[in-house]
């Protein structure tokens, strides 16, 4: 029931940037065509005012992939320890009716064993758990980044607003913009395992102050 709200919930947010992604992608690839061929001040003002809002777009839109790529490694986790836990049921239940004349101790191994891999695929569940409730703050702040760039494309032409984006160094920004890239390319899946590790740390941290 948890995995399928998880799924619920995360196809709504796929849905609500997919439509986002698609028609944003529309007006950009209008605006470089026309720049392309006949460069206008107009179009101009717009690209420059839409540099900012889509570098801070950029910066959640990165963070949200390695939350998706760390549940991707935990339902990985899950799926292997569940079957780990299903197979040592299996050999337990098939041992337990000769527990009396076991004098290896192998039943009470397999009953430890059978806890332990129950431990972990709970905790991997408790984990992604975790980890998608540090995202809660995703998709209101992607609304309001996507909105703040409405405005600034919206408002490209007002004289106080070019004014105020002058103010930026757009140079910079590329290049920030162009780093986050490579970093979306390269090392998603560092980032996305030290976050599950800092989760883990957390929930233990956690844990230790409740039972003291």
């Amino acid at each position: 029931m948890i995995q399928w709200n998880k799924f619920m919930k995360g196809g709504i947010i796929t849905k609500v940037k997919n439509i986002f992604s698609y028609a944003l992608f529309g007006v950009v690839c209008l605006l470089a065509l026309i720049n392309t061929f006949y460069t206008t001040e107009y179009v101009s003002n717009i690209a420059k005012a839409a540099i900012v809002p889509l570098f801070l777009i950029g910066i959640i839109d990165f963070m949200y992939k390695i939350k998706d790529k760390a549940e991707q490694i935990l339902l990985e986790k899950i799926s292997a320890s569940h079957a780990d836990y299903r197979e040592a049921k299996a050999i337990y239940d098939s041992i337990v009716p000769f527990e009396d004349v076991d004098t290896d101790g192998k039943v009470q191994a397999w009953k430890e064993e059978m806890e332990r891999k129950s431990e972990i695929c709970v905790k991997n569940h408790l984990l992604s758990i975790q980890v998608e409730k540090m995202f809660k703050w995703y998709l209101p702040v992607y609304t309001i980044f996507s909105l703040l760039l409405f405005l600034s494309m919206l408002f490209a032409q007002a004289h106080n607003w070019i004014l105020f984006l002058a103010a930026f160094n757009s140079d910079t920004i590329t290049l920030w913009t162009f780093a986050i890239l490579l970093l979306d390319v390269s090392f998603t899946d560092f980032f996305a395992n030290r976050l599950i590790s800092f989760v883990d740390r957390k929930m233990e941290t956690t844990s230790t102050k409740g039972s003291s």
